[in-house]
Protein backbone atom coordinates (compact mmCIF):
# COMPACT_ATOMS: atom_id res chain seq x y z
CA UNK A 1 0.00 0.00 0.00
CA UNK A 2 3.10 2.30 0.76
CA UNK A 3 4.42 1.56 -2.61
CA UNK A 4 1.11 2.47 -4.50
CA UNK A 5 0.75 5.90 -2.81
CA UNK A 6 4.10 6.61 -3.19
CA UNK A 7 3.98 5.88 -7.04
CA UNK A 8 0.63 7.87 -7.05
CA UNK A 9 2.12 11.05 -5.66
CA UNK A 10 4.77 10.68 -7.71
CA UNK A 11 2.29 10.85 -10.34
CA UNK A 12 0.43 13.59 -9.19
CA UNK A 13 4.13 15.85 -8.95
CA UNK A 14 5.06 15.24 -11.87
CA UNK A 15 2.40 15.63 -14.07
CA UNK A 16 2.89 18.72 -15.55
CA UNK A 17 6.23 17.95 -16.52
CA UNK A 18 5.76 14.54 -18.43
CA UNK A 19 2.81 16.43 -20.27
CA UNK A 20 5.20 19.37 -21.30
CA UNK A 21 7.75 17.28 -22.17
CA UNK A 22 5.35 15.01 -24.58
CA UNK A 23 3.82 17.94 -25.97
CA UNK A 24 7.41 19.06 -26.79
CA UNK A 25 8.53 15.92 -28.73
CA UNK A 26 5.01 15.87 -30.90
CA UNK A 27 5.55 19.38 -31.50
CA UNK A 28 9.33 18.90 -32.83
CA UNK A 29 7.92 15.44 -34.59
CA UNK A 30 5.86 17.79 -36.29
CA UNK A 31 8.27 20.56 -37.58
CA UNK A 32 10.50 17.92 -38.44
CA UNK A 33 7.96 16.07 -40.75
CA UNK A 34 6.90 19.40 -42.37
CA UNK A 35 10.24 20.76 -43.11
CA UNK A 36 11.62 17.15 -44.11
CA UNK A 37 9.21 16.10 -46.39
CA UNK A 38 8.75 12.62 -47.70
CA UNK A 39 11.30 11.71 -50.22
CA UNK A 40 11.27 8.19 -51.13
CA UNK A 41 13.95 5.96 -52.05
CA UNK A 42 13.91 3.04 -54.54
CA UNK A 43 17.09 0.17 -55.22
CA UNK A 44 17.85 -1.43 -58.23
CA UNK A 45 21.17 -4.09 -57.14
CA UNK A 46 23.25 -4.44 -60.36
CA UNK A 47 26.00 -7.42 -60.63
CA UNK A 48 28.74 -7.97 -62.75
CA UNK A 49 29.19 -11.45 -63.75
CA UNK A 50 31.91 -11.31 -66.02
CA UNK A 51 34.59 -11.09 -63.70
CA UNK A 52 36.62 -9.00 -65.58
CA UNK A 53 36.81 -6.61 -62.45
CA UNK A 54 38.29 -8.03 -59.41
CA UNK A 55 35.93 -7.65 -56.41
CA UNK A 56 38.12 -5.23 -54.39
CA UNK A 57 38.06 -2.68 -57.56
CA UNK A 58 34.35 -2.81 -58.69
CA UNK A 59 33.56 0.16 -56.32
CA UNK A 60 35.68 2.52 -57.64
CA UNK A 61 35.18 1.45 -61.44
CA UNK A 62 31.64 1.60 -60.94
CA UNK A 63 31.54 4.81 -59.18
CA UNK A 64 33.98 6.51 -62.12
CA UNK A 65 31.83 4.90 -64.56
CA UNK A 66 28.47 5.77 -62.90
CA UNK A 67 29.18 9.86 -62.83
CA UNK A 68 30.05 9.97 -66.45
CA UNK A 69 27.97 11.53 -69.16
CA UNK A 70 27.68 7.63 -70.75
CA UNK A 71 25.15 6.83 -68.16
CA UNK A 72 23.57 9.84 -67.01
CA UNK A 73 23.14 11.31 -70.18
CA UNK A 74 20.59 8.73 -71.72
CA UNK A 75 19.08 8.38 -68.73
CA UNK A 76 18.38 12.08 -67.83
CA UNK A 77 16.90 11.85 -71.66
CA UNK A 78 14.58 9.36 -71.14
CA UNK A 79 13.45 10.48 -67.82
CA UNK A 80 13.11 13.75 -69.71
CA UNK A 81 15.12 15.92 -67.26
CA UNK A 82 16.54 18.68 -67.82
CA UNK A 83 18.47 20.09 -64.96
CA UNK A 84 22.02 20.04 -64.77
CA UNK A 85 23.47 16.77 -64.35
CA UNK A 86 25.53 17.61 -61.16
CA UNK A 87 22.74 18.58 -59.44
CA UNK A 88 20.90 15.71 -60.78
CA UNK A 89 23.48 12.84 -59.53
CA UNK A 90 23.79 14.93 -56.32
CA UNK A 91 20.10 14.69 -54.84
CA UNK A 92 18.32 12.24 -57.10
CA UNK A 93 20.78 8.99 -58.24
CA UNK A 94 23.85 7.31 -56.47
CA UNK A 95 25.41 4.16 -56.62
CA UNK A 96 26.71 2.32 -53.11
CA UNK A 97 29.14 -0.70 -54.09
CA UNK A 98 28.61 -3.28 -51.75
CA UNK A 99 32.64 -3.64 -50.70
CA UNK A 100 34.64 -7.00 -51.67
CA UNK A 101 31.84 -8.15 -54.15
CA UNK A 102 31.18 -7.43 -57.40
CA UNK A 103 27.53 -5.60 -57.20
CA UNK A 104 26.66 -2.36 -56.63
CA UNK A 105 23.32 -0.62 -55.48
CA UNK A 106 21.83 2.00 -57.85
CA UNK A 107 19.39 4.39 -55.68
CA UNK A 108 17.12 6.39 -57.38
CA UNK A 109 15.65 9.47 -55.10
CA UNK A 110 11.84 11.05 -55.39
CA UNK A 111 9.07 12.73 -54.13
CA UNK A 112 7.01 10.26 -55.44
CA UNK A 113 7.62 6.17 -55.08
CA UNK A 114 7.11 5.57 -58.45
CA UNK A 115 9.32 8.02 -59.60
CA UNK A 116 12.10 7.12 -57.62
CA UNK A 117 11.93 3.62 -59.56
CA UNK A 118 11.61 5.13 -62.66
CA UNK A 119 15.22 6.75 -62.21
CA UNK A 120 16.79 3.84 -60.19
CA UNK A 121 15.42 1.96 -63.37
CA UNK A 122 16.87 4.50 -65.90
CA UNK A 123 20.05 5.10 -64.23
CA UNK A 124 20.47 1.11 -64.01
CA UNK A 125 20.00 0.30 -67.45
CA UNK A 126 22.18 2.98 -68.76
CA UNK A 127 24.86 1.84 -66.69
CA UNK A 128 24.29 -1.87 -67.63
CA UNK A 129 24.92 -0.30 -71.07
CA UNK A 130 28.05 1.73 -70.61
Amino acid sequence: MGEDDTLFSWLRYYVGLVGAVVLLGVGAAGLYLGVAGNEFEAWSTVVEDGFRIPPRQVGAVAEAIFRSEAVYGPAMASLGIEEDPRSFLSTSADIRPVPETNVVIIIGRAEESQRAQEISAAMADSFVEA
